[in-house]
């Protein structure tokens, strides 16, 4: 198992205590702060695709 398997291992088990969104809100909001309102929408397509990829919860993603 390669280092990328076990980040999306542990990525998985943040998601199912539900955690992950906490941590990725936070992420989230630190990046839209470095890289302004210009790139912000491209923070927004990251963090969509990571909600796809690590199976978040689409409820949370939509509130947003």
């Amino acid at each position: 198992m390669g280092i990328f398997d076990k980040a999306k291992d542990k990525a998985s088990e943040a998601a199912q205590d539900g955690k992950l969104d906490e941590h990725l809100d936070k992420a989230e909001g630190v990046a839209k702060d470095k890289v302004g309102e210009e790139h912000a929408d491209k923070v927004d397509t990251a963090r969509d695709k990571l909600d796809d990829a690590l199976g978040s919860n689409q409820e949370d993603n939509d509130q947003r």
